[in-house]
């Protein structure tokens, strides 16, 4: 057997099998980082010639992105909230990334249900629907690489209009 990345492994086996046994194989998988990992599991028979066999390995780990940091939240009199926040330059691994959305998440409560507001492709949103002083809202921002958003831009506009 044979690896290419070290990222995949497998037990210990034995030198021989003997024609017609039966053994199990625990291929591992422990990566480094996040991305995409590709290798092939090659086992070959000294005994009946060349034959190899040949079993892709493959597997993904997603980015994920840093935690939103330095949120600063100020609130206007008569024309909403605005939200500012340090960009998001790694995941949580320290790999160099920039997203390329934030979702902005708010809830009347600490304890939710958060509930999408809107994307922003900065590190800046305007809330433009707090115009009472009596309400609070309770934000939380968020790096995406843009599935989390697919989607999001309707149910936000769905509940801006209240439907």
């Amino acid at each position: 057997m044979s690896w290419s990345d070290a990222a995949f492994a497998v037990d210990t086996l034995p030198d021989w099998i003997a024609p017609g046994d039966t053994i199990v194989l625990t291929v591992q998988f422990t990566p480094p980082m996040e991305g995409n990992y590709l290798d092939t599991l090659r086992i070959v028979s000294k005994l009946a010639g060349p034959d190899v066999f040949v079993i892709p390995l493959t597997a993904n780990v997603p980015l994920v992105p840093s935690v939103v940091d330095s949120l600063v939240i100020t609130r206007g009199a008569l024309n909403g909230t605005q939200l500012y926040w340090a960009p998001v330059t790694t995941t949580t691994s320290g790999q160099a990334y920039t997203p390329p959305y934030y979702v902005v998440w708010g809830a009347t409560s600490t304890d939710g249900p958060f509930v999408p507001f809107g994307v922003s492709a900065t590190t800046s949103y305007h809330h433009p629907f707090i115009v009472n002083t009596q309400d609070k809202y309770f934000y939380v921002v968020t790096a995406s690489d843009g599935s989390a958003v697919m989607g999001l831009e309707e149910k936000v506009k769905e509940m801006e209009n209240g439907e």
